[in-house]
């Protein structure tokens, strides 16, 4: 099942209080990377292992907080399905000549 910003066992003020920021965008792109990171099971949803990871967070700068806060990209899947096939049928090679062809090395069979 997929946590939402509610299920997370931290909140805006707890985070404002365990970094020492101020309300602000930060808060948000922090809660929305402990989000991701509990549905991916990267992190888990206990409050004291939030609060390490959203200090840590807090340390970022502004830029890479918010590309980190971006939501999982849905082609993901697909993209690692195709990294894999990659290998197993050309191993690097495929990969090396897939990225600066821009061809499918499936395509060659």
């Amino acid at each position: 099942m997929t946590a939402t910003e509610s299920d997370l066992n931290i909140n805006g003020t707890e985070v404002m209080e365990t970094t020492g920021l101020d309300a602000g965008p930060r808060i948000g792109w922090i809660l929305e990377v402990l989000l991701k990171e509990v549905n991916t099971n990267s992190i888990e949803n206990e409050n004291e292992r939030l609060r390490k990871r959203a200090k840590i967070l807090s340390e970022l700068k502004d830029i890479e907080l918010q590309e980190l806060s971006q939501p999982i990209k849905e082609n993901n899947g697909e993209l690692r399905k195709w990294i894999e096939r990659s290998l197993q049928i050309f191993g690097l090679f495929g990969i090396i000549y897939t990225v600066y062809s821009g061809e499918m090395p499936w395509d060659w069979l």
